[in-house]
């Protein structure tokens, strides 16, 4: 029977970076292709239990909490990954860690607001007896999983996952240049109101989704009119950009409206990048 493990994932949304792709900020680059519907690795730097007990099959649930500029989203599973390969990781003869390839069966996670379910997950220690580890209001969901955990009560999560498959996901429209916050805030408020939501800047791969890497425009394409298919509700945030010609949000727009799924949200913002940053 496959084991679970849970692990927090540090996500924070990033503004300002190298324009040049040849930059260190993109040392990990993956294939422009890589990554979108699913996980491709998942890399821990802890050597010893439990990561040294993970093996082909088991399963590992990643957490976060998204930040921007100081202000937090409530805790949601960023992502699954079921383990294909582990790939024990060294440096001069020291082991410093694993790199856990995923296989089929992993996926990512729209927004969910979690505490609640996080707060009753067992984990269970090297030795004595499970304990649960989240306590919102005592401790941050980085404090409880930021070190890899086996978990005791796999069952809550799967749960967990069933229920975000069925709900239906509000998608949130918005151009990255001067929409952002205002996205930010309305995420907020959906997440608040118990919605699943899918958010570019959670819902996609990491290195898109925050680093805002190389990647192939087709494939986003698809996967973005996918997901506002499967919206009940696609809320436009209408900063002053959006939805100019050739934008990713005109062409979100367009399809929500002809849908009749699309939802106005009105906004007044400053630009927040400056105009050579990407768009």
């Amino acid at each position: 029977m496959e084991q679970h493990f849970i692990q927090y994932i540090k996500r924070e949304i990033v503004l300002r970076f190298p324009a040049d792709p040849q930059s260190p900020w993109f040392a990990e680059l993956q294939h422009y292709k890589a990554g979108f519907q699913y996980p491709v690795h998942h890399v821990t730097r802890l050597a010893g239990y439990p990561a040294n007990k993970v093996k082909a099959g088991d399963v590992i649930w990643l957490v976060s909490q998204l930040k921007l500029k100081g202000q937090l989203l409530p805790p949601s599973f960023d992502g699954k990954v079921v383990v294909k390969e582990v790939i024990q990781l060294n440096n001069n003869e020291q082991q410093t860690g694993f790199k856990f390839i995923a296989d089929k069966g992993s996926c990512w996670f729209p927004l969910k607001d979690a505490t609640a379910v996080l707060a009753i997950i067992a984990v269970q220690p090297k030795i004595g007896d499970p304990y649960t580890p989240f306590d919102s209001g005592k401790t941050t969901v980085g404090q409880a999983f930021q070190s890899m955990k086996k978990i005791h009560t796999p069952h809550i999560l799967s749960t967990l996952q069933q229920q975000l498959e069925q709900n239906p996901i509000d998608f949130v429209s918005y151009r990255i240049k001067d929409g952002t916050q205002a996205a930010f805030s309305k995420v907020a408020e959906l997440l608040g109101g118990g919605a699943v939501v899918f958010w570019d800047r959670w819902g996609l791969p990491r290195r898109l989704a925050e680093r805002r890497e190389l990647v192939d425009d087709a494939e986003l394409d698809i996967l973005l009119c996918q997901k506002i298919q499967q919206a009940g509700t696609v809320y436009g945030i209408e900063s002053n950009l959006y939805a100019v010609d050739s934008s990713y949000s005109a062409k979100e727009k367009n399809l929500a409206e002809q849908l009749g799924k699309y939802k106005t949200v009105q906004v007044k913002l400053n630009v927040e990048q400056s105009e050579d940053e990407p768009t």
